[in-house]
């Protein structure tokens, strides 16, 4: 296999517990793969003061898979922005992810709008 990169291009938040993360990977030769999660704060412990995580007992976040990206056609690109839009006549808001052509002629910029609910 190629070389590979991956990791968390954008966290937003939904309220003051919950977040949306945007993982993505690259592989060379395989290309984009990004994926959406909720991020869940509550019954988490809270480490922030804490030097050493070793031995000590702990809750971690939760985590849970919101929307695979990689099923869009065209293929999404380097996906690494969100943001939230105006709200929809039905409640719902507008979820906004893009991407940027990292200044490659083989890359392209997107922007993708999801209608949400139970959003901020």
């Amino acid at each position: 296999t190629g070389q590979s990169d991956s990791g968390v291009s954008e966290i937003l938040a939904i309220d003051e517990r919950r977040y949306l993360a945007l993982e993505r990977s690259w592989i060379e030769g395989v290309g984009y793969r990004v994926r959406l999660y909720e991020i869940d704060l509550r019954g988490a412990t809270d480490v922030l003061g804490r030097h050493y995580l070793g031995g000590a007992p702990y809750r971690p976040v939760t985590k849970r898979l919101v929307r695979d990206l990689g099923d869009f056609r065209p293929p999404v690109q380097n996906l690494e922005s969100m943001a939230w839009g105006p709200r929809l006549a039905g409640g719902e808001c507008t979820l906004v992810i893009g991407s940027d052509d990292n200044f490659d002629a083989r890359e392209t910029t997107q922007f993708m709008a999801f209608g949400v609910r139970g959003c901020p």
